[in-house]
């Protein structure tokens, strides 16, 4: 009975706190942080005085127990009454063991920052910039600088939009830092977030160096067809440039400033142009082989030999590359056109060209190329004849290579080269052009070679002496 009677007095006690109206009184909707005028709560006769407890109330107040609570008293008719001020956050509440009354606000996110450039240089501008998620209740930013060197020294400035731009002058490596903080505002209460240094609200700006001028930097043009203006992409501001030229007889800067130039006498060739991009705080310097007028061919090779036979077997595969001058800057464009009579021509891409020679035997086969690039096409031809074969062979000892075709091993006879001192020089390569013999003889000599472990398949035999050369197919057919 005791429990019962005990249980009915709390039951009571605690029905008559929480069922008046309204068990805390006070503004509770659209509340502005961080105002001078603290906003006053009160609550019934019978309520603690010393029991109120406050959600999302400034710590900038005096704290009474760690409550966030200003002050707290009762009044003359027995209500009890408090003083809180609220901080920068969306939602709270202050309560006693009366109630609670819950409050929204008008908080205000607290900006990060950032600038175009972080080391300053000479003479220029700088852009900062205040970023937030949301500009919920933002009405502007609020601004100010610790330290010198830029024209807003310290004092504050307010922005509508979310940047500034402030300029500088006479920065070097010797100038000290200057940091710049960011607030946001919001008008309508007269507030703006804390600054806060070594915060997200706060940045430093370095005395200049040479970071915001890239280490790899493109020119362009990179083929120059008429008297051009040299440019680098993307130059950093605040910057210069100097333009030199490795031949001045090519091409020649009449402003090293500003990148025009003049090609000297009509000049056709590659060139290397420099450029020094210079800051008050350092420079540095790039070289780029650029490529004047049209391009030319210095000729074709044969599978990698750059002497060409002047007979070719009927029905074989050549692989013919074609060069451009050695000058010609590598990615710079170009592009090759293959031509050729009595070959079927499968480009590879320039510069190389498979070659299927398809003519009758007895007949002549040709290849060409040339080159055009952005000023035009090369008015000349790189061009190879020769004369189509039979190098099926009947495999006897008249043939330069016996037996063909062949299982074990092959005799290759010189005897066309018999002339005096004359160096043969001998191949083997297969149809993937790989390399499966090579030797150096003198003229007249016979060389035996075991091709017992070699692929089945077709082969081509290559010789000669340098001023002559013959080619020709072998079998093998284990």
């Amino acid at each position: 009975m005791k429990h019962i009677f005990l249980l009915s007095v709390l039951l009571f006690y605690f029905n008559i706190s929480f069922t008046q109206s309204p068990p805390v009184a006070g503004s509770s909707t659209n509340l502005c942080p961080f105002t001078s005028t603290f906003f006053t709560y009160t609550s019934a006769t019978g309520c603690d005085a010393s029991g109120w407890f406050c959600s999302g109330c400034s710590t900038n107040s005096t704290i009474d127990g760690g409550n966030q609570v200003k002050t707290t008293g009762t009044n003359s008719d027995g209500t009890v009454w408090a003083k809180v001020q609220w901080d920068n956050v969306s939602t709270g509440f202050v309560e006693n063991v009366c109630g609670r009354l819950n409050v929204t606000i008008q908080s205000i996110e607290v900006p990060s920052i950032s600038s175009n450039i972080n080391a300053l240089c000479g003479s220029g501008s700088i852009i900062f910039t205040a970023t937030v998620l949301s500009t919920t209740n933002i009405t502007g930013y609020s601004w100010t600088t610790i330290g010198s060197g830029l024209s807003l020294d310290n004092s504050g400035t307010t922005t509508t939009g979310n940047t500034l731009t402030l300029t500088y002058s006479n920065w070097t490596p010797s100038n000290s830092s200057v940091q710049v903080g960011v607030g946001s505002r919001n008008s309508a209460c007269g507030f703006v977030t804390e600054i806060r240094p070594l915060s997200s609200t706060i940045m430093t700006v370095v005395a200049g160096n040479t970071n915001n001028i890239p280490n790899s930097f493109t020119f362009s043009p990179t083929t120059l067809c008429s008297n051009p203006t040299m440019q680098v992409t993307n130059q950093p501001s605040g910057t210069s440039i100097n333009w030199s030229s490795s031949n001045s007889s090519a091409l020649n800067f009449t402003n090293a400033s500003t990148g025009a130039a003049s090609i000297v006498n009509n000049y056709n060739g590659g060139v290397s142009v420099t450029a020094t991009i210079s800051t008050a705080c350092g420079s540095k310097t790039q070289s780029k082989d650029i490529w004047i007028g049209l391009p030319f061919l210095t000729g074709l090779t044969d599978n990698g030999n750059s002497f060409l036979p002047s007979t070719v077997c009927a029905g074989s595969t050549d692989q013919f590359q074609t060069y451009l001058d050695a000058a010609y800057p590598t990615g710079v464009y170009s592009n090759i056109a293959w031509t050729g009579s009595n070959v079927s021509i499968s480009s590879y891409g320039a510069p190389t060209a498979s070659v299927y020679y398809n003519g009758t035997i007895g007949s002549y086969a040709s290849v060409g190329a040339t080159v055009t690039n952005l000023c035009g096409t090369w008015s000349g031809n790189a061009t190879w004849i020769g004369q189509i074969v039979d190098c099926g062979g009947g495999g006897d000892q008249n043939s330069e290579i016996y037996p063909n075709p062949s299982d074990k091993y092959v005799t290759i006879k010189t005897q066309s080269f018999s002339r005096s001192e004359s160096t043969v020089s001998i191949s083997i390569v297969n149809e993937q052009d790989q390399t499966m013999y090579r030797n150096t003889v003198i003229g007249g000599t016979e060389v035996n070679v075991q091709v017992n472990d070699w692929q089945k398949g077709t082969y081509y035999l290559k010789m000669s002496d340098g001023s002559k050369d013959k080619k020709e197919r072998l079998i093998i057919n284990h």
